[in-house]
């Protein structure tokens, strides 16, 4: 498009170990052709700029990925994760609650990437957590993401509901209140490490844990969480329970980084007077900012979109720095004010 007329390329295909040098006289029949479009796809991931940390249990998982919670229209979906995988994100995060999932299989099949290149993140929903639904559950997942394991899978809630074929949310039929089981969280995650032996999943972890139930988990049971998912933005940065998981080498991943965007209101941190100062000092956007310290503070972070632009805009966090002074002063933004409050959430406090 910009004039060039010549090209000179190195192009390798995992499945056949073949390597092609590519001319200006071959371009018009190669980009035609679906393997080299595969190859292409391909290339991008491989050479992705997103860092790794290391999991306890020594598997790596890239400090970016992309959330797919609220993503329930299925063309958006299998369009978003896809573009997302062909720009260079290679970490989905995923859960059956969400709906979605067969969506985003389809994407990560048609991609074309190899899946070694991906990392695949789901989650047990509450459900689930009697310990002989816990594999049936895992291997549901596994079909819909059209996958042989998983890298990581998390206890989605510490709250247990009972089996109902027909919600997710199941409710008293006269008071109209959620409904629980009594079931200990130690029992679940017992199940959980049968799958982890089975080589279903490669790590498991938590999510929305507090440091009462992971030291409950630890006392009871062989393998400590690999991560725990919560929410954490600078408006909520559970700076305890952080320092905690970091204290047992649990890695966090921190959802909801930007806040809330839809709150019209002094809480919404891409309108921060801060965060749009920074944002001019350092040319970047505020949701740069806000992934940027996420990022900084040494957190898996997974901004979620549907918007292409919104998804390249998000990527673009590894070429610039934060200074200490700054990272300081957007944790002093802090007010202990958690956004994320399922509607069902009052029912168990």
């Amino acid at each position: 498009q910009l004039g060039y007329n010549h090209l000179e390329a190195v192009v390798s295909t995992q499945s056949t170990g073949v390597w092609l040098i590519v001319s200006g006289a071959m371009m018009k029949s190669l980009f035609k052709h679906s393997m080299f479009k595969r190859c292409l796809s391909t290339s991008t991931t491989q050479h992705s700029k997103v860092p790794n940390l290391k999991l306890n249990n020594g598997v790596e998982i890239p400090q970016l990925g992309l959330g797919t919670w609220k993503a329930t229209n299925p063309e958006s979906v299998t369009r978003a994760v896809k573009f997302a995988l062909q720009l260079g994100y290679n970490h989905l995060d995923c859960a059956m609650v969400y709906q979605n999932q067969r969506e985003i299989g389809k994407a990560i099949e048609s991609s074309g990437i190899n899946r070694n290149r991906l990392f695949i993140t789901s989650k047990l929903w509450n459900t689930d957590h009697r310990p002989e639904r816990v594999r049936a559950a895992c291997e549901q997942t596994l079909h819909e993401l059209r996958l042989q394991h998983l890298d990581l899978y998390l206890i989605h809630w510490p709250f247990s509901f009972p089996p109902d074929l027909n919600s997710l949310y199941p409710t008293d039929p006269v008071t109209k209140k959620y409904l629980t089981e009594d079931i200990p969280l130690y029992e679940t995650w017992e199940a959980m490490q049968e799958l982890l032996e089975d080589g279903l999943v490669r790590s498991i972890g938590v999510s929305n844990f507090s440091e009462t139930q992971i030291t409950e988990l630890e006392k009871e049971c062989d393998i400590v969480p690999a991560v725990n998912q919560i929410e954490v933005h600078p408006l909520y940065t559970q700076e305890s329970l952080t320092k905690f998981c970091k204290s047992k080498n649990i890695q966090i991943t921190a959802y909801s980084p930007l806040g809330n965007p839809s709150i019209e209101s002094s809480h919404n941190l891409l309108n921060n007077s801060l965060i749009l100062s920074l944002a001019k000092k350092y040319g970047r956007t505020p949701a740069q900012i806000l992934i940027k310290w996420s990022l900084s503070l040494g957190y898996i972070c997974i901004p979620k979109s549907e918007s292409n632009h919104r998804i390249e805009e998000n990527f673009k966090v590894f070429d610039f720095t934060l200074e200490q002074a700054d990272l300081d002063s957007i944790s002093k933004i802090n007010q202990n004010l958690k956004i994320v409050r399922p509607k069902w959430h009052s029912d168990f406090q």
